[in-house]
C-alpha cells in the first residue's frame, strides 16, 4: 500500500561528501559505508550534507533521484516509520530493523544495539526510535523505542458513537464504518496546545489518533486531527494536501485509494471518481457510512487547505 518514494535513506556520521552535479555522479561516505550519489543537483535540502555531522541522507543513493528529490535530516531527535523487516537483538549480538521512514518516504535499515529490546513489532506497525551514532563505526544505531510521536490515525470520518473507557470498563468509538475498542484504563493524551480533557463527541469529523502496542491494542488515544463539519453536500472544508505515500487509481468496477501520509489511513477513491494520477491536494467527502473519501482533486489554497 505504501510507496518508498525516495529509494534508500542512510544515516550516520558523514565521513566525506562529493556533491554530484548535473552531469557527474557524487560520492558519500557515511558511518562505515560508501555510496554513489546519482547525477543531478541536490536542491532544497534543509541541512546541507556536512562532513563530521550526524545526518540522514536520502534521494539518489546508489540509484536515480526519485520524484521527491533528495535531502538530508537530523536523527538525534529520533526516527519513525512503518516496519518493513525486523530481527531482534540479543544480549550478545545486534539486531536490525527496516522501516519506511515517515518524513522522507525512503527505506531505512538500522542496526539495533545489542541488548536493546524493541518488543516484537509487526509488519507495517508504526514505530519511533531513539537513534545515536555508534562511537566506533559512526553508523546510526537504534538505542530504544520512543513513544513521543508514535501515535497514528486509525480511522477518519464522523464519530457515530463514543463511550470513553473507565478504570474498570472498556470503551469504544465508532468512526464512520470503523469500530475501535478502548481497553479499560486507556488514557486520553491531553493536547498541550488545546483541550486539557477529552473533547471527543458524537457528530465530530476527525481522524482518530492512538498509540498501539505490538498486538495492535490501543494503549492511549488522542489528541485527534479535527476537521470541519460537512456542508449540505457532504464536502468537508477546502480539501487536504500532502506528499503521496501510496496511490491506486480507481477503475469502472473498483475503488482506488490515496495515502498522503504514512501516519494516516489511505482515503478511498470511489470507482466513480475521475482520478487517474495522484494529485497533490484532494477534496474530502463524507460518504453514506460516515467515512471520509476522496471524490476529486482539490486546487491548492494556502489559506484554507489543511495538510499532514
Amino acid at each position: 500500500m505504501w510507496s518508498a518514494r525516495t529509494g534508500t535513506m542512510v544515516c550516520g556520521i558523514v565521513r566525506s561528501y562529493l556533491a554530484p552535479t548535473a552531469t557527474t555522479a557524487g560520492a558519500l561516505e557515511i558511518g562505515s559505508r560508501r555510496y554513489t550519489l546519482a547525477v543531478g543537483e541536490r536542491m532544497g535540502a534543509a541541512f546541507p550534507v556536512t562532513a563530521g555531522a550526524a545526518q540522514c541522507v536520502w534521494g539518489g543513493i546508489d540509484a536515480p533521484i526519485g520524484p521527491l528529490g533528495a535531502s538530508t535530516q537530523r536523527f538525534d531527535l529520533g526516527l519513525c516509520g512503518r516496519v518493513r523487516a525486523f530481527a531482534p537483538s540479543t544480549t550478545a549480538a545486534p539486531g536490525r530493523i527496516e522501516i519506511l521512514e515517515y518524513w522522507s518516504l525512503a527505506r531505512l535499515s538500522l542496526p539495533i544495539a545489542a541488548g536493546v529490546d524493541l518488543g516484537a513489532p509487526a509488519f507495517d506497525s508504526y514505530r519511533c526510535m531513539t537513534v545515536h551514532a555508534d562511537p566506533v563505526t559512526g553508523d546510526a544505531t537504534v538505542q530504544g523505542l520512543s513513544e513521543a510521536l508514535a501515535d497514528v490515525a486509525l480511522a477518519c470520518g464522523v464519530v457515530k458513537a463514543f463511550a470513553p473507557p473507565t478504570t474498570s470498563a472498556a470503551g469504544s468509538i465508532t468512526v464512520g464504518s470503523h469500530v475501535i475498542t478502548l481497553p479499560a484504563g486507556t488514557p486520553y493524551q491531553r493536547d498541550p496546545a488545546g483541550a486539557r480533557t477529552d473533547p471527543t463527541a458524537v457528530g465530530q469529523v476527525l481522524c482518530f489518533n492512538a498509540l498501539l502496542d505490538d498486538a495492535g491494542t490501543v494503549r492511549r488515544y488522542g489528541p485527534h486531527f479535527s476537521l470541519a463539519q460537512p456542508d449540505g453536500a457532504g464536502n468537508v472544508g477546502a480539501g487536504m494536501c500532502g506528499r503521496e505515500a501510496g496511490f491506486r487509481a480507481p477503475t469502472a468496477g473498483a475503488a482506488g485509494y490515496i495515502a498522503i501520509s504514512i501516519k494516516f489511513p489511505p482515503f478511498v477513491i470511489p470507482a466513480t471518481a475521475t482520478i487517474t494520477t495522484a494529485p497533490p491536494c484532494v477534496t474530502l467527502h463524507v460518504d453514506q457510512n460516515g467515512d471520509l473519501v476522496v471524490p476529486a482533486p482539490a486546487t491548492p489554497d494556502p489559506g484554507r487547505v489543511v495538510g499532514f
